[in-house]
């Protein structure tokens, strides 16, 4: 009898254990369905980091920023502090910390039933990004066999979904859809159980994140200086006055001795010698201005008297073309690709008769369709090369889009990053884009550079001559 009642008392506390481990399997799945922390690039799950302490709030048409933050503090009981995110209907919202993403989720359902509020986020973080945010729009792709069948299976796997745009990007059978939920875990969820989908090849809510990137704190922060620069004079002094000479083309802009990777002659320091013989490749040609480079960056000041190139495009939706007087990081970088030869204005460019055009796809922040628009941009102008050293998340769309503007005879370059680790920077590790690491004037891997076995090529990227904002010049370092 005493046997009996022990097993039945077993059987209980089995039963028992079974019951809550099933029970919290079953809540811990529901958990992450409803307040996910990760999103599928080709295939696989990149996780964040959840910042349980902000949210952000795409505010409605009329709602100013002014006053929105103590809006949040009386709807949600607690304090709140708004961020600075520039000139946009976005509020990234700092908040006491939550204690899960569920709490989150609380506060995101409480703030969107207010009329203020057309969207609320939850806030993440990736490696090289303060935050990432989801928008309402979804990226998405079918795969080749299903594009005649999309529109009503887009209807059947997602009926709430509204079609923004077709072919996005000019890629067949890929969408722009935007949901009608004012929950980004909620879209998040939707991008991640699309992705899952046989007939879909990807999908992914468009992302917003910080521009506050690896490659921007470097550029700022480890600026090399050399110290003083040739005098304009001694220039002359030394026939640098726009003849071919027996080492190739010397031309007469008065920056161009600063100019070590052109022409080493021991600047600074350094290997005489060891440089792009620039010289003598401009005697054979100076470009062509029918080769159309387009550069990814914050933008190139217009009307630089120094930059060969055509009018610009913004992507951000503030309406600067190409940029202004002020954009600091793509002027630079302009001047290096194209700066005029033989105008006897500061420095000279490496492809100096062809013509850039600045695609600005970074503001106060940076969002992932911006950079496949871009790239259509380019397709639909007969550019022929890109150059970005902007950081970006990983997109297997903007991944789609390299691929088939690459398959069409573009030729893309990414710069390496400047977090001196063994990885190169995303899209370079891409095998549709060349992955450029720098150099210094020693020939050796300047200190702040990436590398690893994705990188292709180096290039000077320490005392680099440039053009620079305000129709400035002066010297920059990185990759």
């Amino acid at each position: 009898m005493k046997f009996s009642n022990l097993n039945f008392m077993l059987s209980i506390v089995i039963f028992t254990l079974l019951l809550v481990l099933n029970i919290t399997g079953t809540l811990a799945a529901e958990n992450e369905r409803s307040y996910p922390t990760h999103y599928i690039y080709n295939g696989k799950e990149i996780s964040f980091e959840l910042l349980n302490g902000r949210l952000a709030v795409l505010r409605s048409a009329k709602t100013k920023s002014d006053g929105f933050a103590e809006k949040v503090a009386g709807v949600l009981n607690e304090s709140a502090t708004e961020i600075d995110l520039g000139k946009t209907r976005w509020s990234m919202l700092e908040l006491s910390p939550a204690l899960s993403s569920k709490d989150v989720g609380k506060r995101i359902e409480k703030l969107s039933t207010i009329s203020e509020s057309e969207f609320v986020s939850p806030v993440f973080s990736l490696p090289n990004f303060d935050w990432v945010i989801v928008t309402p729009d979804i990226l998405l792709r079918f795969k080749p066999e299903h594009i005649r069948d999309s529109d009503a299976l887009l209807k059947s796997l997602a009926p709430d979904l509204e079609i923004v745009e077709t072919d996005f990007g000019g890629l067949t059978g890929a969408y722009k859809l935007r949901s009608s939920s004012k929950n980004g875990f909620e879209v998040l969820a939707q991008a991640n159980e699309l992705s899952l989908q046989n007939q879909i090849v990807w999908a992914e809510p468009d992302f917003r994140f910080s521009a506050l990137s690896d490659d921007e704190v470097t550029q700022t922060q480890r600026t090399v200086d050399p110290g003083s620069t040739p005098n304009p004079a001694t220039n002359r002094d030394r026939n640098f006055d726009g003849i071919e000479t027996a080492i190739g083309l010397i031309p007469n802009d008065p920056g161009f001795p600063n100019l070590w990777g052109a022409n080493h002659v021991s600047q600074f320091g350094g290997t005489p010698g060891v440089d792009a013989d620039l010289p003598q490749a401009w005697q054979i040609t100076t470009g062509d201005s029918s080769i159309k480079i387009l550069v990814f960056d914050n933008g190139v000041q217009q009307d630089h008297p120094d930059i060969n190139q055509l009018p610009g495009q913004d992507f951000t939706g503030q309406n600067l073309p190409g940029g202004t007087a002020s954009q600091t990081h793509g002027t630079r970088v302009a001047g290096v690709v194209t700066a005029k030869i033989n105008n006897g204005l500061g420095t000279v460019g490496v492809a100096t008769d062809c013509r850039i055009i600045s695609a600005r796809v970074r503001g106060d922040f940076l969002q992932s369709s911006w950079f496949v628009d871009a790239l259509a941009y380019a397709e639909s102008e007969g550019v022929r090369i890109t150059t970005n050293s902007t950081a970006t998340i990983q997109s297997s769309a903007l991944d789609d889009k390299y691929a088939s503007t690459y398959a069409g005879g573009m030729i893309h370059f990414k710069a390496a990053g400047n977090s001196d680790v063994s990885t190169v920077a995303y899209p370079g590790n891409l095998s549709s884009v060349n992955s450029v690491g720098a150099l210094d004037n020693h020939v050796h891997r300047v200190f702040f550079s990436n590398y690893g076995p994705d990188l292709e090529f180096c290039a000077p990227g320490a005392y680099i001559y440039t053009t620079d904002k305000n129709s400035g010049y002066g010297f920059r370092a990185g990759s």
